[in-house]
């Protein structure tokens, strides 16, 4: 409920101010128009967090952590006949394009627990389904979640910015199904999931379809596992970017286009890795199957086990793979290699590594092997080409030993005893 305050514009500015230099009031959200102040309560019940569905405009905080088991019918505080006695459980809020979410969330650090929803013929699933305003500090732990297409735990499509925000549990769906957002068009910033993530093609561990999406300083690191296009950050990429960001989880693919991180890449991936077991059947890559977009200072250390197209790095490159490396057991029938088993259509590999010895790989389509021992030398990234420019950045990789060259500082190793490692 609003609390509508006086109109007067001298009394309107006083308050404004007041408000405005306090500290914000635990359990209130506070919202200034130009004619109007607004005083929201938090929301403090699973019952509120549905409700929200009656203003898609309006701004929301969480005054505590929520617990939505009663959403659950296996649970014993669900009732016949309530909110959700439809048995279907969370009803999305922003169900669809037409009638998408364009307030803001901001879970002010709380979680929102055993969230239940069991809709697996709706197009669009999650806390939140189509949406446009922007959600931060909030955590969806153990959530329990089957939806279509465009299914995630947090959002179902995703167009507004995600921060600091992360999921646990499971969630199962048909395509563009990701632990956190199943189709991401926006931006999602410093958050992850832990959740199994299953469904049929473009699968991922935090996203299932990154469309023009950016992800940044994020990673995920449960299961994951379907048909086509599976990868452990991402399913699909195409025309965003993955930064600085990483997935752990193992990766199951049934049919092609299988990535430790992305299963399809084709926008920009940087400054990101892989550490997962990669399963897959063709197109199976350590960070990624697919690949027409750039990797750049990437790596994966995942064993890769596959039949068709088999890559340490990448399986199938038709892009520039750059300042990358891979490590895993490589295992494959036909174009097999320990950095990338295909490299053609315009595809190119620049100043790339794979370790000959832990990959069981002395050939790969791209790329320069190395021992182990070489692969933990600084000395095997610096290569001179050019002997009138042996400081040209294009020629060796970018570590902090380095810091006068002007650059971004990307590397770090320790001398004999690691692999390269971000900074």
């Amino acid at each position: 409920m609003l609390k509508r305050y006086s109109r007067n514009p001298f009394f309107l500015l006083l308050w404004a101010v007041f408000f405005l230099l306090l500290t914000p009031v635990p359990g209130y959200c506070l919202r200034v128009a130009l004619t109007t102040i607004f005083v929201e309560p938090c929301i403090s019940t699973c019952q509120g967090l549905q409700d929200m569905q009656n203003d898609l405009a309006a701004d929301y905080c969480l005054a505590k952590d929520i617990e939505c088991g009663m959403t659950n019918p296996a649970n014993p505080s669900w009732k016949v006949g309530g909110t959700w006695g439809d048995m279907k459980g969370f009803a999305p809020v922003g169900k669809d394009h037409d009638n998408k979410f364009t307030g803001s969330f901001d879970g002010r650090g709380h979680k929102i627990e055993n969230l239940y929803i069991n809709r697996p013929s709706t197009f669009i699933v999650g806390l939140f389904g189509s949406i446009l305003g922007d959600i931060k500090d909030v955590g969806l732990k153990d959530v329990n979640i089957k939806g279509g297409e465009n299914t995630g735990s947090l959002v179902g499509w995703n167009n507004a910015t995600i921060t600091n925000s992360y999921s646990t549990g499971v969630v199962i769906g048909s395509n563009k199904v990701g632990g956190l957002a199943g189709n991401n068009a926006e931006t999602i910033i410093n958050s992850y999931s832990t959740a199994k993530v299953t469904g049929d093609r473009e699968i991922g561990g935090l996203v299932g379809a990154n469309w023009f999406g950016t992800i940044i300083n994020s990673h995920s690191t449960g299961s994951v596992s379907g048909n086509n296009t599976i990868g452990g950050l991402a399913g699909w990429t195409g025309n965003g970017m993955i930064e600085n960001s990483y997935s752990t989880g193992a990766v199951t693919g049934i049919v092609r286009e299988i990535g430790g991180l992305a299963g399809a890449n084709h926008s920009t991936i940087k400054n990101s890795y892989s550490t997962g077991v990669v399963n897959g059947v063709k197109y199976t890559g350590g960070l990624v199957g697919w690949n027409t977009g750039s990797v750049t200072n990437s790596y994966a250390t995942g064993d890769v086990n596959s039949s068709l197209i088999v890559g340490g790095l990448v399986a199938d490159n038709q892009g520039p793979v750059t300042n990358s490396y891979a490590t895993g057991s490589v295992n494959g029938i036909f174009r097999t290699g320990g950095l990338v088993g295909w490299n053609w259509n315009g595809g190119t590999v620049t100043n790339s590594y794979w370790d000959t010895q832990t990959s069981g790989r002395g050939a790969s389509d791209g790329g320069t092997g190395k021992t182990t021992i070489q692969m933990k030398q600084e000395a095997t990234y610096h290569p001179i080409i050019d002997p009138d420019d042996p400081t040209d950045p294009t020629h060796w990789w970018d570590f902090t030993e380095r810091s006068d060259d002007g650059n971004e500082d990307i590397w770090k190793i320790d001398e004999n005893i690691s692999y390269p490692y971000f900074n």
